[in-house]
């Protein structure tokens, strides 16, 4: 069996096929046959390079906020999803489709019992938002359908960007004898 061995300051082991190739002689393994880079020196296999925790991504404010926070069964939730530039660098969200956001309801278990998106179509389409210092927030408003069961739900808002995940939650309370503003 090969042992594991040194590359250029890494740890290579070697992948099983190449365990036959050693017993005929000295065997010299690129890194790309390798099944493992194990380095102590946390640097990059490929690039040699030194690798450095990635650079703290630029904050954005995520807010979820609703008309009220209870409601009768049936009843409309309106909802609004708020993402702001939250200082330092500009934001860019990356979108796949035409959705910008989504919005879910999950009963007091956490299972998703209303879904915006669920069959609704998009176009596909890559586009960008940018938030940054003196750009308008994304901002995305729904009407939702309360849930006809009385109890707590959780109101989840997400944005639908493919390079960074953002979410904010409520709790509103459905049942029989909620008062109206």
């Amino acid at each position: 069996m090969l042992a594991n061995r040194p590359l250029a300051g890494y740890v290579c082991r070697p992948m099983p096929c190449f365990e036959r190739l050693a017993a005929a002689g000295p065997l010299i393994l690129p890194a790309a046959c390798c099944l493992a880079l194990v380095s102590p020196f946390s640097r990059d296999p490929i690039r040699g390079r030194p690798v450095t925790d990635p650079p703290p991504q630029p904050a954005a404010r995520v807010r979820l906020e609703t008309d009220r926070t209870g409601y009768v069964p049936g009843d409309t939730i309106r909802a609004q999803l708020t993402v702001s530039h939250g200082g330092g660098p500009a934001v860019t969200l990356e979108f796949g489709t035409s959705q910008r956001c989504d919005f879910e309801i999950q009963d007091a278990a956490g299972t998703t019992v209303w879904r915006w998106s669920t069959d609704r179509a998009f176009a596909q389409m890559m586009s960008e938002e940018i938030l940054g210092p003196g750009r308008p927030p994304l901002v995305c408003r729904e009407q939702l359908p309360a849930p006809l069961s009385a109890g707590r739900y959780r109101l989840v808002g997400s944005v639908a960007s493919g390079n960074r995940s953002m979410k904010a939650a409520v709790n509103v309370t459905v049942g029989t004898a909620i008062s109206r503003p």
